[in-house]
């Protein structure tokens, strides 16, 4: 199947027959005969269809609480979620979820100092520790010829086959995007153009008594696939970040819509006044069982007799399926490098960054991290062992390292661009979860999860546990282990 290494897939236009060995849905409850239990451990909360449309609607909800009085961590989100379709060639979706949260030390820290949380929007104060935010995303997609998909919405996008992607992920919050997909036997070309924003130095105040608005940046991002058989795929990826129109550059750059593959980036080059990089995405399957991925980031690269230098970064992974001979048991390891400064150029609102947070990698850049993901399905019973490794070069008080990419490049000089300089900072990220799909068509799950979190900075070790119960639709992913 096309798109294995784009994310996310119309589903509409996908044919889930494919997938539901996954959970093989199995229940313990009888779900044949009475509506009311059909509706709750199987089939979609509220469905309408006939042979011209059919539609959907699920709740999206996360009720989760730890066991400690003393650190309390708790979300209580609540939502919907719809999707359906209108004859063939349109599809539908969109979601909304409220949430308020009560989050660790350890991520009170970053969303105070990011303004968000993280993978959604600015968080508003709840109570006296807590936060309160919204998140939004909804698409509608049209299929005129069955080798052409035009979509258009807001959300957010995955290029890449493992746990992270260095060249475009889901980490960051959603955004505006027209999206085009053209595929033949061997090939397929994607273009999405998306307008990003930046809230980190692009605040711009209209009104004291009213919200602040930001700047506002675009971007554009090709992917082309080339894939000879059912067992490997070659992926090119550009991605653009372009000099934002303010009043010193009011004018609207129309190579943002040229439809060529790469040629932005031959033209202006990976260190013109636009922030460009290029990266290659690999997948190779071996007998159904193994998947070896990898990615390779370019963002510049040094210059003869020039005082430049090279940010890039690379990804090698192993998927088993089956491990030790297990149906449903899948391991996954993984590793990421990223050079300092990548992601980051002179004009710091053109940086690879929407809403405060990376479209790529969470720990940003100037690091390097090694992780562990351990699954397993019995029928709607599943298990996760999760350990993730990162070692960081952090900036510290008068010294930039590199590391965050909210900051320009233009401070670095030769002897803080070198790979893990400035403060070495080591996180250590640990889960183990058990839990129950309830109900397969809209992933409700009840969980039981044990995650500790620990950094070790000059000696000095700092570690939270949390033992938590909950109740989730677990349909979007937030990463909180970095």
């Amino acid at each position: 199947m096309w798109g294995l290494s784009s994310k996310p897939m119309v589903r509409s236009f996908i044919n889930f027959n494919a997938y539901k060995d996954s959970l093989r849905y199995f229940s313990f409850f009888d779900t044949t005969d009475n509506l009311f239990e059909r509706h709750l451990f199987r089939k979609n909360l509220i469905e309408v269809s006939s042979s011209d449309y059919h539609l959907a609607i699920n709740p999206v909800i996360v009720f989760q609480s730890n066991f400690s009085e003393k650190n309390k961590v708790q979300t209580n989100t609540r939502g919907f979620w719809l999707y359906g379709n209108i004859g063939k060639k349109f599809s539908f979706e969109s979601q909304f979820m409220e949430n308020q949260v009560f989050a660790p030390k350890y991520l009170t820290t970053y969303i105070k100092s990011s303004q968000v949380y993280p993978g959604n929007g600015r968080t508003k104060p709840f109570k006296d520790t807590g936060f309160d935010f919204a998140m939004s995303s909804g698409s509608i997609a049209w299929q005129p010829v069955s080798a052409l998909v035009i979509q258009a919405g807001h959300g957010k996008h995955f290029i890449g086959n493992g746990y992270r992607s260095l060249l475009l992920s889901d980490n960051s919050f959603n955004y505006p995007f027209i999206k085009t997909s053209f595929q033949s036997k061997f090939f397929r070309y994607e273009i999405v153009t998306a307008s990003l924003m930046n809230i980190y130095g692009g605040r711009i105040i209209t009104n004291i008594n009213s919200e602040p608005t930001f700047r506002k940046k675009t971007a554009s991002f090709q992917y082309l696939t080339f894939k000879p058989n059912n067992n490997m795929e070659i992926g090119l990826f550009n991605g653009i970040i372009w000099r934002a129109s303010s009043p010193a550059n009011p004018f609207f750059n129309f190579s943002i819509l040229n439809p060529l593959p790469f040629f932005n980036a031959l033209a202006y080059g990976l260190d013109g006044t636009n922030n460009a990089l290029a990266g290659l995405n690999l997948n190779y399957r071996i007998k159904k069982k193994y998947l070896l991925y990898g990615q390779v980031l370019l963002d510049e690269y040094k210059q003869k007799n020039t005082l430049s230098f090279s940010k890039n970064g690379w990804q090698a992974g192993l998927k088993i399926f089956r491990l030790f001979g297990v149906k449903g048991c899948v391991l996954n390891i993984e590793e990421n490098h990223v050079s300092a400064y990548t992601y980051s150029t002179a004009n710091h609102q053109q940086n690879y960054v929407h809403y405060n947070q990376s479209l790529a990698h969470p720990a940003g850049a100037n690091f390097r991290e090694r992780l562990f993901v351990l699954t397993y399905h019995y029928g709607n019973i599943f298990a996760q062992c999760k350990f993730t490794g990162l070692l960081s070069g952090r900036d510290s008080t008068g010294y930039l390292s590199g590391s965050n990419v909210l900051f320009s490049d233009i401070s670095s000089s030769r002897n803080s661009t070198e790979f893990l300089n400035g403060k070495k900072v080591r996180t250590t990220t640990a889960l183990f979860e058990v839990g129950y799909v309830i109900n397969p068509s809209f992933n409700l799950q009840l969980f039981l999860s044990h995650f500790v979190y620990t950094t070790n900075e000059s000696g000095m070790r700092n570690s939270e546990t949390i033992f938590s119960i909950g109740l989730r639709t677990a349909l979007f992913n937030t990463y909180t282990d970095f």
